[in-house]
């Protein structure tokens, strides 16, 4: 994941086999994007303090929501605490 401590292949995203992958991943990816204040040219959406806040809580709390953190990272085969720590942690370097 951007700049983070763990390694995450962004090929899933041209697999056109792997479409729940694909969600799970990039609900994860903007979830750290918007904590991270990083804002892709792609997105439609504005974000503000209430989505980051909200995206801070969805990745700390982990069983919140339809999809949720814990599960979106089982799902891809990942830690969901390693991933949350990788998250919250300064960038090396920092």
């Amino acid at each position: 994941m951007r700049g983070l401590r763990l390694h995450v292949d962004y090929g899933h995203r041209g697999d056109p086999n792997l479409p729940a992958l694909r969600l799970y991943a990039d609900v994860i990816l903007d979830a750290v994007d918007l904590v991270h204040g990083v804002a892709r040219q792609t997105s439609a959406l504005k974000a503000g303090p209430v989505e980051v806040a909200g995206a801070r809580i969805w990745i700390r709390n982990g069983n919140i929501g339809v999809v949720t953190f814990n599960e979106a990272c089982g799902y891809l085969g990942l830690d969901a605490e390693h991933v949350r720590q990788a998250i919250f942690s300064p960038p090396r370097g920092a």
